[in-house]
């Protein structure tokens, strides 16, 4: 065709082309980002330029607006609440422990040794309840509930520690005061055998006085019987001498009245014996039941003292075996209901979740798992960010919307 016809062709020396907006259909490194571009098919001569150069806008994937931010954050929002009133309930043990300082004074060593041992788990509680469960690694965090159920465990044992070492000494006290009555006891034992001595060997010393009055009045008796029987032949003399003409004065006395009077006289004190006799039996009967008195006192104290003894056995086995009643898994046991194997026995268990993301946000479109996204802000997160959203239900990783 020659020059100046109507289809001549204009060439240009330089044209551009805005392509407008690249957008990725995933999020690229930071290097591969800027190295995109839109597909060879874009790019068309136009017949007629000596120079094209194309511009573009490389779009990254963006978070799409309708997604939602993941149950994941208040699933771990949840067990994290768990987990630090697990932790508060060993420290309000370890409190409430502390404040009974004057209930353990009889075991002040042990207590003071307690609550060293306190201070540094209180340290270690604390600085668990600050701690990321919801980022740690799956061996970490299987690791920390594992310490904090041997925390509690820990915690469980010192308090029964020193509850039973106080149990001891009560017992202890105890026997020390059954002693004492024992002692007491052992004691009236003592006076009341001294007392029986007193009364019998009182007894003795009045018998024997009786017993020297009656052989004194016997003595007296046996006298007037001599004399009787010497009146008596002394009246025989007389009359023998009023038969051989032998005179006798008026003062000489009937012999039959004296007898008479030596008779009443012997009568009387041998009546004065039979009453020193009764009293000799009364004072017999009296010391019989003052013993049976004694030795049933006697026996009444020897048998509560053995009662005391067989008690003091049984409370030194008990110091030997001695457990508190409160059961040690129980009595640190947080949660009430809805509980696994291992919570109804008061231990803590490994939350079964995903930990959350190390970079970003992960977000989820409707109630599964299956559209999740993760989104970052920054180029440094990318790499971690690919690891993350591999692990965390295969998310998309995409940019966050500012």
């Amino acid at each position: 065709m020659s020059l100046g016809e109507t289809n001549d062709v204009y060439i240009k020396r330089h044209t551009e082309v805005n392509l407008g907006d690249n957008k990725l259909d995933k999020l690229l490194s930071k290097e591969e980002f800027y190295a995109a571009a839109p597909p060879a098919s874009k790019f068309e001569d136009d017949g007629m330029s000596v120079k094209i150069t194309y511009r573009w806008r490389n779009v990254p994937v963006y978070l799409p607006e309708e997604a939602k931010k993941h149950n994941l954050y208040n699933d771990w929002m949840n067990e994290k609440k768990k987990i630090e009133d697990y932790l508060n309930n060993i420290l309000q043990k370890i409190y409430e422990t502390e404040k009974k300082e004057t209930d353990f004074k009889k075991v002040l060593r042990i207590f003071l040794g307690t609550k060293q041992v306190f201070k540094l788990l209180k340290d270690e509680i604390n600085d668990l309840k600050n701690y990321n469960f919801e980022k740690a690694a799956p061996d970490d965090l299987k690791d920390k509930v594992n310490r904090i159920n041997e925390i509690r465990k820990k915690v469980a044992n010192k308090i029964t520690e020193i509850a039973e070492e106080k149990h001891k000494e009560e017992i202890k006290d105890e026997i020390e005061d059954i002693e004492k009555r024992i002692k007491e006891k052992n004691d009236k034992k003592a006076d009341l055998k001294k007392e029986l001595d007193d009364h019998e060997a009182t007894l003795g010393v009045d018998i024997a006085c009786i017993n020297g009055e009656i052989e004194g009045k016997k003595e007296t008796i046996e006298k007037l019987k001599k004399d009787v029987t010497d009146v008596k032949e002394d009246g025989s003399k007389k009359q023998e001498d009023e038969i051989n003409g032998k005179t006798t004065t008026d003062a000489e006395k009937d012999p039959d009245a004296m007898i008479s009077d030596l008779r009443s006289n012997i009568n009387k004190i041998e009546n004065d014996i039979k009453i020193l006799n009764s009293e000799i039996q009364r004072k017999n009967k009296d010391f019989a039941m003052i013993k049976i008195r004694n030795q049933n006192d006697t026996n009444n104290i020897e048998r509560e003292i053995k009662q005391s003894q067989n008690k003091i056995e049984q409370l030194r086995k008990k110091i030997n075996n001695v457990t508190v009643t409160q059961n040690k898994e129980s009595s640190l046991n947080v949660f009430n209901k809805n509980q696994s194997q291992n919570e109804i026995k008061g231990e803590l268990t490994v939350p079964k979740l995903h930990s959350l993301p190390k970079v970003g946000t992960l977000y989820q479109i409707g109630g599964n798992n299956q559209k999740c996204y993760l989104a970052i802000s920054d180029w440094d997160d990318f790499d971690s960010g690919k690891r993350e959203a591999k692990r965390l239900y295969e998310a998309k990783l995409c940019v966050e919307r500012s």
